[in-house]
C-alpha cells in the first residue's frame, strides 16, 4: 500500500512516521485510537488533521507490525537451526522484506537489513537486484577462533602514543 499522508523525513521529528505536512507523529494518533479516543474527538484535538489522516495513520501502524506465519510441525521439537532455515527458505517473507526495501528507499530512505545466515542474505540480495537495486554486501568470515586474537581483552591496555613538542 503507498502511504502518501505518511512522511518520514530525517529532518522531521527526528525521522519518525508522521502525518504529511503537519508534526503529528503517527505513534500519537495510534495511542489516541488506543486510548479509547474516536476518531472525531482527534479530529478535534488536531483541527488540522483529516478523518482520511486518521485512518491512513492506523494502516501504516498496521504495516508496520503486520505478522507473518510460520509452520512447524512440532514446534516444541524442532531445533532453532531448522526454525531459521525454514524462514531462509520462505519465499513469501524474502518478498515482504523486499517490499519494505524498496517502499523505503522509494521515500528516500537508507536501509540496513541484516542476516545471521549467508545463504539467507544471498536470497535477499538476489532478490532485491532482480527488482532493480543494487544492494551493498559486506560478509564477515571470521569465526570465533579466528577473531579471539584480534580483539582487546580486559587485561590488555591501550597506552597514548607520547609526542615529543
Amino acid at each position: 500500500m503507498i502511504f502518501d499522508r505518511i512522511t518520514v523525513r530525517a529532518d522531521q521529528m527526528g525521522g519518525i512516521p508522521c502525518i504529511r505536512g503537519l508534526r503529528v507523529p503517527v505513534a500519537t494518533i495510534v495511542g489516541m485510537v488506543a486510548d479509547g479516543m474516536a476518531s472525531g474527538e482527534i479530529l478535534a484535538a488536531y483541527p488540522d488533521l483529516e478523518p482520511a489522516n486518521v485512518e491512513q495513520a492506523l494502516r501504516y501502524a498496521a504495516d508496520a507490525v503486520r505478522e507473518t506465519e510460520l509452520t512447524l510441525s512440532d514446534a516444541a521439537e524442532t531445533p532453532i537451526q531448522e526454525v531459521f532455515r525454514l524462514l531462509v527458505e520462505d519465499e513469501q517473507r524474502t518478498t515482504l522484506v523486499c517490499d519494505d526495501v524498496l517502499a523505503a528507499l522509494a521515500e528516500g530512505r537508507r536501509c540496513l537489513v541484516l542476516s545471521h545466515w549467508k545463504q539467507h542474505w544471498h536470497l535477499l540480495a538476489e532478490a532485491l537486484r532482480s527488482r532493480g537495486v543494487s544492494p551493498l554486501v559486506f560478509e564477515g568470515g571470521l569465526g570465533k577462533r579466528a577473531r579471539a586474537p584480534r580483539c582487546w581483552s580486559k587485561s590488555r591496555t591501550l597506552h597514548p602514543a607520547t609526542t615529543s613538542s
